[in-house]
Parts: structure tokens; sequence; C-alpha cells
């Protein structure tokens, strides 16, 4: 996916702690395909499921769910250069 560039890989490997959870909705077969090809690290998990520490929006309008709407309704901000939110999900 053409949204997932090579430093946008190198930040999250840096800046998600050892063991955590993503789930990024539709794309979770990238993060999964980046992983089998070494440039997610391995102790990621990846899945649609709840609980997950991080919820990655790819921000398509035209496919977004409910969780990506109410991540962005609620004023998620990037935290990384690339502009793409890395945003600790909520545990409420």
């Amino acid at each position: 996916m053409e949204a997932m560039t090579p430093g946008f890989l190198e930040s999250l490997n840096e800046k998600l702690p050892k063991n955590a959870t993503i789930n990024a909705s539709f794309a979770n077969f990238m993060f999964t395909y980046y992983q089998n090809e070494g440039r997610v690290r391995r102790d990621i998990r990846i899945s649609s499921k709840q609980p997950f520490d991080y919820y990655f929006l790819l921000n398509r309008r035209s496919v977004c769910s409910l969780m990506a709407a109410l991540v962005e309704r609620n004023g998620a901000q990037a935290n990384t250069d690339e502009h793409r939110s890395m945003v600790p999900a909520s545990r409420a």
C-alpha cells in the first residue's frame, strides 16, 4: 500500500513498544505482508479484534469504518513526521 513508506515503517518499528498490538482495519493485510517481509518487527501483533494498543487510520473517507470516524472526530494527532496517526487506543 502506497501510504506505508519505508520511513513510516521505520518510525513504527522505532516508536512502538515491545509486543504492541495494532489494528489497521482493512489495511491489516499490508502490515502482515510487511511483517513477513521483515519490515515490521516480529513482536508486533496485528489484530482486527479488541483489545489493541494502537489503531492505524489510513484516511480514505469513502471506506471509513466506525472506529476510524470516531478517531477522526475526536481529533487524533499525528505522532510521526509523515503525518500518520500513531495514537494509543483508549482503554475505556
